[in-house]
């Protein structure tokens, strides 16, 4: 009688080949596990999987639904922390410590939803009208602001969006400016 070795790479190909496997992946995920921990479990080469997952348009959508989910779970064990602590009791920095681990991996896992919010105001004082301006002193104006306020996602389009609401003329793409 011989007995079968099955290999790490068989494993692998057996698990990618299962069309239910990314079900269990997102299942396992919402529960709290890591993709390091499941390959571990299934005795499979972690980085290949971790590969496998999130190469994928689909099976790395399913990946980060599954870490949405549990960023909303991770929030709401903060309010089960909070409502059992006692404000005199010994255990408020302890608590105080685990409600923050858990909203630092929730704004991980959902940035949109739970992560930090930074703001940066933009204020940019011409001397004469827009309108008045000529073209390479507007595109330096809007570029010192677009440096400026790099920091957040989104704001750059914001402020060429601004400029063009004060400009009587379009700013037209490929100029540079947007």
């Amino acid at each position: 009688m011989t007995t079968a070795v099955v290999s790490a790479m068989d494993r692998f190909a057996a698990v990618t080949g299962d069309p239910s496997v990314m079900e269990a992946v997102g299942q396992r995920v919402m529960e709290g596990e890591t993709l390091r921990k499941i390959a571990h479990a299934w005795e499979i080469p972690v980085m290949k999987f971790i590969e496998w997952v999130t190469m994928d348009v689909v099976r790395c959508g399913v990946y980060h639904a599954a870490l949405k989910v549990r960023a909303d779970e991770l929030a709401h064990e903060t309010l089960a922390i909070a409502d059992g602590t006692d404000a005199n009791s010994e255990d408020v920095k302890r608590d105080g410590l685990r409600v923050r681990a858990r909203m630092t991996l929730a704004g991980h896992f959902d940035p949109q939803r739970f992560g930090a919010r930074l703001e940066k105001n933009v204020n940019v004082r011409v001397g004469r009208l827009a309108s008045e301006l000529t073209d390479d002193e507007l595109s330096a104006i809007i570029e010192r602001a677009n440096r400026d306020a790099r920091v957040i996602e989104g704001t750059s389009t914001r402020v060429v969006e601004e400029a063009k609401q004060v400009t009587s003329e379009p700013i037209a793409a490929g100029t540079g400016l947007i």
